[in-house]
């Protein structure tokens, strides 16, 4: 008894051994298929992976737009002037913008920046954190 073997294709006169041993010979249109196939994938494989990395970097970018916050308003904490806050944060990225707000003994640090890569350029992304912090001491007399 004989067992079955394998399909096999031969690509240069395009036939096909059946595990019954008989040769088919494969139609013209099949020809050429899986080029066009892979031509047609091609395109939409790279667009969805430009979209994850694009979502990777805005997550990178939102992790660092919150630890510039609290650096911030660590330093509102300590009872730095807002320039100096600016320029701290601005120290993490020079693209981030830095907005300070004080209430009482409360001030808020708000930091923005338009999202990174195909995201940003595309969809015009802004990502924002804010932190706040109380003075740690107080200037004023009782």
């Amino acid at each position: 008894m004989q067992t079955p073997r394998a399909a096999t294709i031969t690509c240069d006169r395009c036939q096909a051994v059946e595990p019954t041993g008989k040769t088919v010979q494969r139609s013209e249109d099949a020809r050429g298929s899986t080029t066009a196939e892979f031509a047609v994938m091609l395109p939409a494989v790279v667009v969805i992976l430009a979209l994850i990395l694009g979502a990777c970097a805005v997550g990178a970018q939102h992790i660092a737009l919150e630890e510039a916050a609290r650096i911030g308003a660590r330093a509102a904490a300590r009872g730095e002037n807002p320039e100096t806050i600016t320029r701290m944060v601005q120290g993490i990225d020079e693209d981030f913008t830095v907005e300070t707000v004080s209430h009482e003994n409360i001030t808020i640090v708000r930091v923005s920046a338009t999202a990174p890569g195909i995201i940003g350029q595309f969809g015009d992304l802004q990502q924002r954190a804010e932190a706040s912090a109380s003075l740690e001491y107080s200037t004023s007399k009782p």
